[in-house]
Parts: structure tokens; C-alpha cells; sequence
């Protein structure tokens, strides 16, 4: 996506832009595009609707050519992560944040701040992500009601929570975890199942991303046989995102148990791949080789996953 390298929210190319209303419409189908895993699709043609808002967005002062901006920048991160390149997904993010400060909309400026926020996690930049997340918090909780007509802005104050969960998980800071999780599920109480810009905050993603963070503070086992996080429960987000998300995080769960419990594991690692393909995912790939290491004899689910994963037939 050469178009994040090629402009800026100061400096773009001259070159004619189509109606903003045109752009979002491409954007928005783009990000559902996403939400189903359909990433070349969602990728088709996104750099010029990407340069085009850009010409936008420097060319006036409506709200919604930002707006739009943000939002395609956050298809594009979405892209990036799951393919691996983890460099774009923190450029695009990074972009999607700018824009969303200038638009005027603060719960797409928090979303494009957890979005930041967890690109920066994958790419090890801790340090950076604790900043951004801290400063995010602080600046979308005075707009978080979800009790307000407009849940929005505490829907994404909810995703900023989660992310502080998943960052505290990783570092080990198991109390701090928590207490994120403990603020997300409390305002999921209040906003119900919601989708602004296919976040899909509310209880049921709540529950799947305790699942997640049970996983990064190795109580997977427990968490996989008592979660709220079920297959048929987080099947109300109709994403398929989510749902192999879901059963990724399963399989990671029950294969913290040790390989009493591997066939389990290997069956949602399975069903996971055949949703979404998460072969580009380095814990999807090393979950994998794992599994392969522990197989006390050939099966061909396993046979059939490492060669969609890249692995072949290494053990």
C-alpha cells in the first residue's frame, strides 16, 4: 500500500479525488470485507480510495473526509496484521490515528488507538504502546456513556480496556489484566452487542478476549472449560474474524493442559484455519509445530494443517 508512504495528512500528490461519499462507501464495504477474512478483496483498489481520501482530507474542513481517511486506514492495518507485515499494519494505524483526531469523533479516535496500540504490541514496542494506550484513556473517557443514545464512544473506550488487558497479560501483570477486563465488561453491560466500524464490542467479544488474555496468563485450561467465550456464543458477532478467533484461542487453551488434551486442540486449531486462515500468524504456526512435536502418532487433521501453514512435512 504505497499510498501510506506516499502521502500525509500535510503533503499529496495532485491528483483528482472522487466524492468522499463514494470513497466511504468503498471504505466501509472494505472493512466488512475484513471482518470475513476476505482480505484481497478488501484490498482491492484500496490504495487509490486510500490516496484519494487524502486528497480529501487536506482539500477541506468536513469531519467526514477525516472520518473516512481513519476508517481505511484501519481496513489497511487490518490487512497488514494478518499477513504478516507488521511494519504496515503500525504504519496504517498510526495514519488512522491521525486522521481520527482531526475528525472530531471520539469514538473512532479511541478505536484508532487500540488499533495502534495493539500493532505496536505485536511489533514489540512496548514501551510506545503504554504511552499511547495511557494518553487514548485518558482523552475517551469523558465521552464514555453507554448508557448515552450513541454508544459509541464508550464502545471504543471498552476495545482501549481490552487492549490495556491484553498488553498487562503479556507483561505478566496479572492484577492490572483484571481490572481492564473487569472495566470492558461493565460497559459491555451497559452498551449491549454493538458494531461501530466492526469492533464488536459488547459482552459476547468481551468473553472472547478474556478467553485470549486467560491464555497469555497460562490459565488456559480453566478458562477453555468455563469460559463465556463458546463458539455458539460469540456466533452473534457474525464475523468470521471472531469466530476463528475464538476457536484459535481454544486450541492455545487446551494445549496449555498438555497433550491429554491435544485432540482438542487440534480440532479447534483446525476449525479456526478453515474459517480464516491464519497461517501467517506466528502463534497459529508455532501452536501448530507444537502440537507436532507432542503427536505420539500421524494424523492426517495434523498432516493437512502444517502443509496450510507452511510447515510441510518438518517436524
Amino acid at each position: 500500500m504505497d499510498a501510506l508512504h506516499e502521502c500525509s495528512l500535510a503533503d499529496v500528490p495532485d491528483v483528482p479525488a472522487r466524492p468522499v461519499e463514494q470513497l466511504a462507501a468503498l471504505v466501509a464495504t472494505a472493512n466488512q470485507h475484513v471482518d470475513e477474512t476476505r482480505y484481497q478483496v478488501a484490498g482491492h483498489d484500496l490504495g487509490p480510495v486510500l490516496t484519494e481520501l487524502h486528497v480529501q482530507a487536506v482539500s477541506g474542513t468536513p469531519d467526514a473526509r477525516r472520518a473516512a481517511l481513519a476508517e481505511a486506514c484501519i481496513v489497511a492495518a487490518g490487512i497488514a496484521r494478518p499477513l504478516g507485515n507488521g511494519e504496515l499494519s503500525t504504519l496504517a494505524a498510526t495514519r488512522a490515528a491521525e486522521a481520527a483526531a482531526l475528525s472530531g469523533r471520539p469514538e473512532l479516535a479511541s478505536l484508532a488507538g487500540m488499533t495502534r496500540v495493539g500493532a505496536l504490541v505485536r511489533l514489540g514496542a512496548r514501551h510506545r504502546a503504554h504511552s499511547v494506550l495511557t494518553s487514548e484513556l485518558v482523552s475517551a473517557e469523558p465521552h464514555a456513556d453507554p448508557s448515552a443514545g450513541d454508544t459509541a464512544p464508550a464502545e471504543g473506550y471498552g476495545m482501549l480496556h481490552l487492549a490495556g488487558a491484553q498488553l498487562a497479560a503479556r507483561e505478566g501483570r496479572t492484577a492490572d489484566a483484571d481490572t481492564h477486563l473487569a472495566e470492558a465488561r461493565q460497559l459491555a453491560k451497559g452498551t449491549g452487542e454493538r458494531n461501530a466500524y466492526r469492533y464488536h464490542f459488547g459482552p459476547a467479544n468481551v468473553a472472547a478476549w478474556s478467553l485470549a488474555i486467560a491464555v497469555e496468563l497460562d490459565r488456559g485450561r480453566a478458562a477453555a472449560e468455563t469460559s463465556d467465550a463458546s463458539p455458539t456464543t460469540v456466533a452473534v458477532l457474525n464475523s468470521a474474524d471472531r469466530r476463528a478467533g475464538v476457536h484459535l484461542d481454544l486450541s492455545r487453551a487446551y494445549a496449555q493442559s498438555g497433550d491429554d488434551r491435544d485432540a482438542a486442540a487440534l480440532q479447534h486449531i483446525d476449525t479456526a484455519d478453515r474459517i480464516a486462515r491464519p497461517g501467517c500468524d506466528p502463534i497459529a504456526r508455532d501452536l501448530v509445530l507444537t502440537l507436532d512435536r507432542r503427536a505420539r502418532r500421524r494424523a492426517w487433521e495434523l498432516d493437512s494443517l502444517r502443509n496450510r501453514v507452511g510447515i510441510g512435512t518438518q517436524r
